[in-house]
C-alpha cells in the first residue's frame, strides 16, 4: 500500500548465508557501548520488582503481603512505586548536563522523565 507520498518501498527481506548473518550480529554488538552503572541499577530494580509480583501472594507458601495487617490494602502497585522511587534517590556516576562523570549524579533525573 502506499504511503502519503505515493512512494512505494521495496521490503523484500536480505538473504544472508550463516556466515554472513554472523559477522553482521557480531559488528552490530560491537556498536553497542559497555554495560553502565545506571543501566545495572535499572536491570537489579526490574529483577527485585519481578520477584516482589511473584511472591506477592503466590499461592503455594505465604506471600510477603501477608506481613502486613490488611492484606487487601497492598497492590501490586505499591512496589513499583516503591521501585520508582527508590531510582530517583539511588546515586549513579553519570552527569548528564556535563557529561562527565561524578558521584552525586541520581540513577533518574526528573528533568529526564519530564522531556518525555
Amino acid at each position: 500500500m502506499p504511503l502519503a507520498d505515493d512512494t512505494v518501498y521495496d521490503v523484500t527481506p536480505m538473504t544472508l548465508d550463516k556466515n554472513e548473518s554472523k559477522i553482521a550480529i557480531l559488528s552490530e554488538i560491537d556498536l553497542l557501548s559497555s554495560f553502565k552503572l545506571e543501566e545495572g541499577i535499572v536491570s537489579i530494580s526490574f529483577f527485585v520488582l519481578a520477584i516482589a509480583w511473584i511472591f506477592s501472594d503466590p499461592g503455594f507458601i505465604p506471600g510477603w503481603i501477608e506481613w502486613f495487617p490488611e492484606p487487601g490494602f497492598i497492590k501490586d502497585g505499591v512496589p513499583a512505586m516503591l521501585i520508582g522511587i527508590i531510582l530517583f534517590i539511588i546515586p549513579g556516576l553519570y552527569a548528564e548536563e556535563t557529561n562527565s562523570y561524578k558521584v552525586r549524579a541520581y540513577t533518574i533525573h526528573y528533568h529526564f522523565i519530564r522531556s518525555r
